[in-house]
């Protein structure tokens, strides 16, 4: 038993985590992974109370997206995966002393396979356009956590294949911060149609060999994916979960993941550091500006130090204006309610209590 010995565990039968006979249960892993990040942060918290302080760090982000398909390949032959791996290398949360590691993984699977770019490209009809450091990922804090990534897949050798993408979490973040820390980005996945990486028509693309992409251009960051319209007709931005789609060939799925949550005040992080990030493509030039309040000289391109200092004092007094007592804030949170088509699996509310057993349809 280990760790777990002097733990105990109640859990009613019927609810998420202990669920009857007739529940779906095909989203089991996804489902573990909120109680992974809830057990995480309130470890955290018992660390730190117990003064084992250089042992407490933020939980990994914990979202993300990867793409499952099936179809023929280059070769003939009929072909289906599930491009888990990609899920792996998501953000570890800061820590008291040290921010997450960038891309930390295997957290889905520590003994997943992770095949090179080069061994997937020749089994599969994808290319792999582009794989980097998605910026803004990262929960911001004292402390960063680590930077999630995104891939980027073209379907490049045959003219069709079905494909779907899943996940969890792209609309409010797994878990959180820890002491005043960001939580981490939520992720989903970009729909790209009617692109211009292999030149030609849309018949063409499809009805002929495929030619080497010419017109990829790895992007800063996937803004401007969206905003280019040069490249692609018609994109989407999609949540995690989605049923499946045919890809013609040209098209480009983009699955992201999120980085790691943050810890501490933002306020207090360098701002030497935070233009390290900004400068390792990490975070936005509006995350510097408005979330860690530094300011850079547009001149020099370094902080400047005098400015920056007056912005985080101003950000701290609007901060003591809009501050409440705790048992303010207790009230009027109290008081809030989510909209009845969220509650719909949650049970009754405040107290989750099960209202009926959730079954297949």
């Amino acid at each position: 038993m280990g760790a777990y010995e002097p733990l105990y565990f109640h859990i009613p039968e019927g609810t998420l985590l202990n669920p009857g006979p007739d529940a779906a249960v095909a989203n089991a892993p996804h489902i573990g992974r909120l109680v992974v990040n809830s057990v995480h942060s309130v470890f955290a918290r018992l660390l730190y109370a117990s003064g084992e302080c250089d042992q407490c760090s933020a939980s990994h982000g914990g979202s993300g997206c990867t793409v499952a398909f099936s179809g023929p390949n280059q070769w003939g032959a009929v072909s289906s995966d599930l491009m888990g791996f990609k899920q792996n290398p998501e953000g570890a949360g800061a820590r008291t002393d040290l921010d997450g590691v960038d891309a930390y993984g295997f957290f889905w699977a520590n003994q997943g396979r992770a095949p090179d770019v080069e061994d997937f490209e020749s089994r599969y009809t994808f290319l792999h356009l582009s794989q980097k450091y998605r910026i803004d990922s990262c929960g911001f804090g004292r402390r960063r956590g680590g930077s999630g990534t995104y891939t980027a897949w073209m379907n490049y050798h045959v003219p069709e294949i079905n494909a779907l993408t899943l996940g969890n979490s792209s609309r409010i973040p797994v878990g959180g911060g820890l002491f005043g820390g960001y939580a981490a980005n939520v992720a989903g996945n970009l729909l790209l149609r009617e692109t211009s990486a292999l030149g030609g028509d849309r018949r063409e693309r499809v009805t002929r060999k495929a030619r080497v992409p010419t017109k990829w251009v790895r992007p800063r960051d996937l803004e401007s994916l969206l905003r280019d319209r040069n490249f692609a007709r018609h994109c989407e931005l999609r949540p995690a979960q989605n049923p499946p789609v045919v890809l013609e060939r040209g098209d480009v799925i983009v699955g992201m993941n999120t980085g790691g949550h943050g810890y501490g005040d933002v306020l207090e992080r360098s701002p030497e550091d935070v233009l390290q990030d900004f400068q390792s493509d990490l975070i936005s030039a509006r995350t510097v500006a408005d979330i860690y309040c530094v300011v850079v000289d547009p001149r020099t391109g370094q902080v400047d130090s005098a400015a920056t200092e007056a912005r985080r004092h101003q950000e701290r007094a609007k901060r003591l204006k809009r501050g409440v007592s705790f048992s303010e804030f207790e009230e009027a949170w109290s008081r809030k309610r989510p909209p009845d088509s969220a509650l719909r699996y949650f049970g009754r509310w405040p107290d989750g209590a099960p209202l009926g057993a959730v079954r297949r349809g």
